[in-house]
Order: C-alpha cells, then sequence, then structure tokens
C-alpha cells in the first residue's frame, strides 16, 4: 500500500515566495515579449534585473547594518577568492540568462517553451554538484526521485524530437539547442552551490552576496552593451508603438525590476537555508500551469500552426511529475513505500521523540 504524507515545516515562506516571484516574472516576461511585441528587449531585461540585484541588496544590506550591529565579517577564505567565486557565479548567471532568453528563441522552428520543459536538467545538475562539491547526504527517497526526474527529462527530449521528426521539421538545430540549453542550465546549478559555499562556509550576508552579484553583474552588462546596445531597444519600441503601448511597457518593465529584486532575495535565502536543490526544484514549481497558458494563448505546442493535444498532454504529465518528484525530495511529499520515509525530517524527528 503507498501511503502520501504532507511533510509541511514552519519555514516553507522562502521557497513558496520564491516560487510566487518566479512565476510571476515569467508570465510577465511573455507578456512584454509576445503581447508587447518587444521582442529584443530580453538582453535588456538581464540589465534590469541585475540592476535589481543591485539596488535590492544594497538597500536591504545597508538597513541591516544601520538596525543590526554587526561585528567585522571574518571569511573562512581569503578575500580574493571570495569575489573571485562572487564574479565567476554572476558570469554564470549572465551568460545562462542572455542565452535562454535573448539568443535560443532568435532560432526558428524550436518550440518557446523548450527551456521551460528541460528545466529539470537544472534540478539533475544541481543534484551532482551539491553531491561532488558540497558533499550533500543522499538518502534513499533523495535517489529515488532524481531518478525519476531524470526518466522524464530524458522522455522531454524523446518526445520533443519525435515530434518534430514526424512533422518533418527537424534538424541538427534542435540538438545543439537541446544540449545549450541544458548545459546553460547547468551554469545555474553551479552559480547556486557557489552561492551555497559562499552562505555557508563564509558566511557571507546574503544581501552583501546579492549587492555584489548585481555590482558585477552591472559591470558585465556596460561590457556587453558593445556589442548590442539595449538602449536601442527602447528607442526603437518607441518610435514603432504609440504612446498607450510604451506606457504599458514602462509599468511592465518597473513591475520585472520589483519581481527580479525579490525573487533573487528569496533564492538566496532560500539557498542559505535549504539548499541549491530546494531552490531548483522551486523554480520549476509552477511549470504545468505554465505549460498550460503556453497551450491556451497558443504560444506554443503547435505544429503546422495548430495546436497539438496530444504533444500538450505528454509534456503536461511529464512535467506534474516532475515537480511531484521534486516534491519528495524535499520533503514537502513523504512517500510511504518502500522504506523512501525513512531519512525525511519528519520521520527522524518522530523518531527521536
Amino acid at each position: 500500500m503507498i501511503k502520501i504524507g504532507i511533510g509541511l515545516r514552519n519555514n516553507l515562506l522562502y521557497p513558496f515566495l520564491l516560487i510566487i516571484f518566479t512565476f510571476l516574472r515569467r508570465i510577465l516576461a511573455v507578456i512584454i515579449s509576445e503581447k508587447l511585441k518587444f521582442k529584443s528587449s530580453l538582453s535588456f531585461l538581464a540589465l534590469l534585473m541585475i540592476f535589481a540585484e543591485f539596488i535590492t541588496g544594497l538597500v536591504i544590506y545597508l538597513y541591516q547594518t544601520k538596525i543590526i550591529t554587526y561585528q567585522k565579517m571574518t571569511y573562512h577564505d581569503s578575500k580574493f577568492k571570495v569575489y573571485l567565486l562572487i564574479f565567476i557565479a554572476t558570469f554564470f548567471d549572465f551568460v545562462e540568462y542572455i542565452l535562454t532568453s535573448y539568443y535560443f528563441p532568435k532560432f526558428e522552428n524550436i518550440s518557446k517553451s523548450l527551456d521551460l520543459r528541460l528545466g529539470s536538467a537544472l534540478t539533475l545538475s544541481s543534484f551532482i554538484f551539491s553531491y561532488f562539491l558540497l558533499q550533500t547526504e543522499v538518502f534513499k527517497h533523495h535517489k529515488f526521485s532524481v531518478k525519476v526526474i531524470f526518466i522524464c527529462f530524458l522522455m522531454v527530449i524523446i518526445v520533443e524530437i519525435g515530434f518534430n521528426i514526424y512533422y518533418q521539421v527537424i534538424n541538427k538545430m534542435h540538438f545543439l539547442i537541446i544540449f545549450l540549453i541544458s548545459i546553460s542550465l547547468s551554469f545555474i546549478a553551479l552559480q547556486n552551490n557557489i552561492e551555497k559555499y559562499l552562505l555557508e562556509v563564509n558566511f557571507i550576508n546574503p544581501f552583501h552576496l546579492l549587492m555584489a552579484e548585481g555590482l558585477f553583474g552591472i559591470l558585465l552588462s556596460i561590457i556587453y552593451s558593445y556589442i548590442e546596445s539595449p538602449i536601442d531597444n527602447i528607442v526603437d519600441f518607441y518610435q514603432k508603438n504609440n504612446k498607450i503601448n510604451f506606457i504599458y511597457l514602462v509599468i511592465c518593465l518597473l513591475a520585472y525590476i520589483i519581481l527580479s529584486g525579490g525573487r533573487n532575495s528569496y533564492k538566496l535565502l532560500t539557498i542559505r537555508l535549504y539548499s541549491p536543490m530546494t531552490k531548483a526544484i522551486a523554480d520549476f514549481f509552477l511549470n504545468p500551469i505554465l505549460i498550460i497558458y503556453y497551450f491556451f494563448m497558443g504560444i506554443d505546442f503547435k505544429f503546422e500552426n495548430h495546436k497539438n493535444i496530444l504533444f500538450f498532454i505528454i509534456n503536461l504529465i511529464l512535467s506534474i511529475i516532475i515537480v511531484f518528484c521534486g516534491c519528495i525530495y524535499s520533503e514537502l511529499f513523504i512517500v510511504y513505500y518502500l522504506n523512501l520515509e525513512r531519512d525525511t525530517h519528519r520521520e527522524v524527528s518522530r523518531r527521536a521523540t
């Protein structure tokens, strides 16, 4: 008999808020690119995201130092190593965002939700990095979850390639994009594990870390602006659209800054309190809802300009299974079968009492 329990804890606020901010920001990005037709904006959104990181980290860090007296922090590593790691983490984040949000969508005949559906690559790579770099303990329910998520990840790729072959729209670019998306998501996993190391080993203040990442990100954006100026996107949109659409765009961009600041703040708090795996699971927790949104809004899951219900249903089911297994890994759900519950926090606490 299979029994499922709820492993709710009192400190789930940070992951919950991370899920909400991530979901809302994703929807807002779709509105900006698909509804307002601000197609070339996504490199500009990277700059806004980085600016939000810096401002949020700076404001909250200064507020904390004003109301709380901190002793001068002595890092476990040298300052050079600490800030080098922060720069590396920022660089991986910057490259991943530019690739997945700006360059990948430029390829024709590539599914617009492919990076969303391949999101489990972030979970798998987070698990690998956490296990080998941070020496994280792995129990039976962790191994079970990761195995099922890996199988679903392979099935997403097989289904994607299979349907494109059937409709004769497959080309070498599909394989390249799948590979590059998976690699780019592993960049985020490595970034999150670096952040976990800085937070746990060097005890760096998360908002100091957020501020430093924002500052390094701004420097990278300035360098990148010589390749493609983000300001030109705004000027071009203003010239080609009426004032109402431009006002809508400005409102959406301001909202994007707020959501980015909130998301990145709760990202670091979740990583510090939980793990990079929990953060990765939070990133795709609402993917089934996003997949439904993409389908019914006609943004994706189309072949020959018609919605393919079978393609949509298969991907929806796989995304639900991935989310469910992510909940098992993070112990939100506890499965009382095959002894999977034994090493969960709830059962260990129960045996201790």
